[in-house]
């Protein structure tokens, strides 16, 4: 698997964690620390559908990324354990429990091989259960120890002296001593070297786990056992067996000491994780829905619910078509082909929805485009602005806008005819007094009168204009206050 494959949305989106993000809205799954992780590690939703295997259980399987998702787990079923181990698995982890066992798998090659499977519920920030998780650890080797006869100490001292946070201890069953004590944990618990019997029973009994009892329990009558413990912080898992070698008499019990405290930590911050992208999902501000390429709801946030006003079990049954406004649905259908064919990554529009209450409210609506390993679009991310009063006052806007350019030309206009109606009586009273001045002597006072009662009456047109002007704009400042007059209408009519 290349891990730099990425597909080209308006996100970068990992292939591997497309499906996841649909699936349960992560991402960015601890990517780093599960792809890289030396266990087989698979998610599956709770259909029990695979949305992710990480690199390590591709190469335990022998299958690849894609062979494997969407795919159940019973891919890697071998067929000899029985149905009624499987059934116990899904009770378990169905009703929220981890689940932990050996499985006895099968490659794609045909090869059997051992795991040791701890599956844990995944859960969201409502408490829901999204998923599930499996890490697996290979016990092929291990199991061999407890089915075959082994040739010598030596071979399990070498089989496992290399593994990481592991250690083993040997102990004869007559006399009942330590025989071995080997490897890194090992050391860190009895760091004078090997321990005596009764120094290993009082070290482990001082965290409440009395080994005595389980090797005497198990061990002692041929049966295996594994218990997990917690000492301080970390995760410790012991693993105790009964084995004989063929080249002596001897009965042993082998305790294989493990610490795995950072697969724990695996599972806790998967959790913590999905939770925390959960929570960015559910309280962003804004409505958020994932929809299939049929345009119909897979998930929605709490914001998307407040303003549509439906619940989420209404949501999830329909289709986004049901909540877009009538008008509406001949733009959004288009666009939402576009992105369902490949056509386009994303795009943004403004659209309205309808409420339940059959409220309009205007939204600022951008559409992205989720691809899965395949390259096919698998769903859309549509992320809902309410952009209602802003529409509001976006209009209220272009509107007194309007009304502003109409008021503007009604201005213009009027004062073409201000300026038309005070032009005739100053053109007059301008060319009566040139003629006067042209030539005053030949003037006759007959004439010279009507010169002057002309310019006076056009001085008079003009100022009764003006005067008119003036009252007009003190009436629509409010500076003139109306006059009541009393007018009998008899008198009128």
């Amino acid at each position: 698997m290349d891990k730099k494959s990425h597909k080209r949305v308006n996100l970068e989106v990992p292939d591997n964690f497309v499906k996841l993000f649909e699936e349960l809205g992560n991402v960015n799954l601890l990517s780093a620390q599960i792809e890289d992780n030396p266990e087989g590690i698979v998610i599956t939703n709770t259909q029990g559908s695979i949305l992710y295997a990480n690199k390590k259980m591709t190469e335990l399987s022998g299958y690849k990324l894609e062979e494997l998702i969407g795919k159940n787990p019973s891919v890697f079923k071998s067929g000899d354990q029985p149905k009624s181990f499987y059934d116990s698995l899904w009770d378990s982890i169905r009703a929220g429990e981890k689940f932990e066992a050996r499985f006895k798998n099968k490659r794609k090659n045909g090869d059997l091989y051992w795991v040791y499977s701890v599956i844990s519920p995944l859960y969201n920030c409502d408490n829901e259960n999204v998923g599930f998780l499996s890490i697996q650890e290979e016990i092929t080797n291990l199991v061999r120890f407890e089915n075959d006869n082994i040739d010598s100490e030596e071979v399990i001292l070498n089989l496992t002296k290399s593994l990481p946070n592991t250690g083993i201890i040997l102990i004869s069953k007559s006399p009942n001593e330590v025989h071995k004590a080997e490897g890194e944990i090992v050391q860190e618990f009895f760091s004078d070297g090997k321990p005596t019997i009764d120094q290993l029973y009082k070290t482990f009994k001082e965290h409440n786990f009395n080994l005595k009892t389980e090797i005497d329990k198990f061990c002692s009558k041929g049966n295996v056992r594994r218990k997990r413990i917690n000492i301080g912080d970390r995760t410790i898992d012991f693993n105790i067996s009964p084995v004989q070698f063929t080249n002596s008499n001897s009965s042993y019990c082998l305790l294989v000491i493990r610490d795995v405290t950072y697969y724990q930590k695996i599972i806790d911050q998967v959790n913590s994780s999905e939770k925390q992208l959960e929570a960015i999902f559910q309280n962003a501000g804004v409505g958020i829905a994932i929809l299939d390429t049929e345009g119909n709801y897979l998930r929605v946030n709490n914001g998307w619910l407040d303003m549509i006003g439906y619940s989420k079990s209404e949501i999830l049954k329909a289709n986004v078509s049901k909540f877009i406004y009538a008008d509406d649905l001949g733009i959004v259908r288009p666009k939402l082909q576009q992105l369902t064919t490949g056509a386009v990554d994303s795009l943004r529009l403004e659209s309205r929805a309808l409420t339940k209450d059959n409220q309009v409210i205007w939204g600022d609506v951008s559409l992205t485009s989720i691809r899965g390993h395949n390259g096919e679009v698998v769903s859309v991310i549509a992320v809902f602005v309410d952009i209602t009063k802003n529409k509001l006052y976006r209009d209220a806007i272009e509107k007194s806008e309007k009304e502003y350019r109409e008021l503007n030309a009604m201005k213009d206009k009027f004062f073409s005819i201000i300026s038309h109606d005070l032009k005739n009586p100053f053109s007059n009273i301008i060319g009566l007094t040139d003629l006067a001045l042209d030539d005053p002597e030949d003037i006759t006072h007959k004439d010279l009168m009507g010169y002057i009662k002309a310019i006076n009456g056009s001085a008079s047109q003009a100022y009764e204009l003006l005067q008119n002007l003036l009252d007009w704009s003190r009436s629509q400042s409010g500076a003139i206050s109306p006059i009541l007059v009393h007018h009998d209408l008899y008198d009128i009519v």
